[in-house]
């Protein structure tokens, strides 16, 4: 794999997902918050399971808030005051930092879906490519997938992917298939499905609503899931989390989830229409390949004149040049008397089809009427007759 994809192939999940444009941001907002928290004591600017670029910016927002307030009140001590003011201004600059970190990681999510959904264009059938999904969908930052699909009102588990534990993923499915999960509108996969959208699922295990036995299995504290749409219909649902992650997945990872979802659609309309075509296809030449062994058939024996096979008649074979005395031969057809020569020397069907530039059904309806003509019972017993009235 190349591009941007691979980068997410290495490291920590949390390092997998935050490019390097943010991790110079984020390591200065921490900074930031930590000097907005001492001196206006406020604890807790920074959230407990750290800072990701969804967070940083309400973190953001909550200091500008608490400096601006503590500035308003402390209009007599001008030091102070001073600090305040420039703390806000650090504060600003971080919002903007962040914001140009949160554009440019972005894009290169986006980058990074186009080469995750260019690996699928390799995908010969659509089974193939529901069991490749949830690996690729792992390069994108998750190191637990699920593909399901839907049956009716409900959404049963296909195929899955967990980083190093082939287990685990034989499990999710084990158990996703045991027991489906429901598309009510009180359980977040029902709203996936009716409104077309990716949902992000925090707090998962607090969740009676959230599928009991994949959360319980697999310890789930929050997820992403997204439909997959073929031919504007919802066929099936992707799900991912990242469970290595001190924050598990966020606001990005649901907007990445969907817009692979999206395209995902596309793939799958893609490879059933190049299925069926290639399935068509199939049959077209088995069709076609019938009629020219059936044509092929009656050219060469049933309407076509006998020939007694005399002297003259067995060149091919090498039989030149023998007397006139020799017994004939049943009234076989010229192409007939080929395949009988080329049974003579041990060659099989389709070598014979080969050389004689015609299907190997066409062969073995020469073979047949062979046998037929000379009483024989199998190519033994007509090689040697061949041979006995030949010489």
């Amino acid at each position: 794999m190349n591009g941007a994809v691979q980068r997410y192939d290495r490291g920590s999940a949390q390092e997998r997902r935050i490019s390097a444009a943010l991790e110079e941001p984020l390591r200065q907002a921490r900074e930031v918050l930590s000097a907005a928290g001492d001196l206006t004591r406020a604890p807790g600017l920074i959230p407990d399971g750290g800072l990701d670029m969804h967070n940083a910016v309400h973190a953001i927002n909550a200091a500008d808030r608490i400096v601006t307030k503590r500035i308003a009140a402390q209009p007599d001590d001008a030091a102070q005051r001073q600090q305040l003011i420039d703390l806000l201004v650090q504060v600003s600059a971080m919002r903007d930092a962040i914001s140009e970190a949160h554009l440019a990681n972005r894009a290169t999510a986006m980058t990074d879906v186009n080469d995750a959904l260019r690996q699928m264009h390799s995908a010969a059938s659509v089974q193939q490519l529901v069991q490749i999904v949830p690996k690729i969908v792992g390069q994108l930052g998750y190191d637990r997938t699920l593909l399901s699909h839907i049956e009716g009102d409900r959404w049963i588990a296909q195929s899955a992917h967990a980083d190093a534990d082939a287990v685990l993923a034989e499990s999710m499915v084990e158990v996703g298939t045991a027991a489906p999960g429901v598309l009510d509108r009180n359980v977040p996969e029902g709203h996936v499905f009716r409104r077309r959208v990716p949902v992000l699922v925090k707090d998962a295990q607090a969740r009676p609503e959230v599928h009991r036995e994949l959360k319980t299995l697999m310890q789930t504290r929050s997820y992403v899931s997204a439909p997959v749409v073929v031919n504007n219909r919802v066929v099936g649902l992707v799900h991912a989390d990242d469970s290595a992650s001190p924050g598990g997945v966020d606001e990005l990872a649901r907007q990445v989830l969907g817009l692979f979802a999206e395209g995902l659609g596309f793939v799958f309309e893609r490879t059933s229409c190049y299925e069926r075509l290639n399935a068509l296809q199939h049959r077209l030449r088995v069709e076609t390949r019938a009629v020219a062994d059936a044509v092929d058939v009656f050219a060469e024996s049933d309407s076509g004149a006998p020939l007694v096979a005399r002297q003259g008649s067995l060149d091919m074979a090498g039989s030149a040049g023998k007397s006139d005395s020799t017994p004939p031969l049943p009234e076989l057809t010229r192409r007939e008397l080929e395949v009988l020569a080329r049974l003579a020397t041990g060659e099989r069907n389709a070598e014979i089809a080969t050389r004689l530039f015609v299907s190997e059904g066409t062969v073995k309806t020469h073979v047949k009427s062979i046998l037929r003509k000379l009483g024989a019972e199998n190519r033994a017993q007509a090689v040697a007759r061949y041979h006995a009235m030949s010489h």
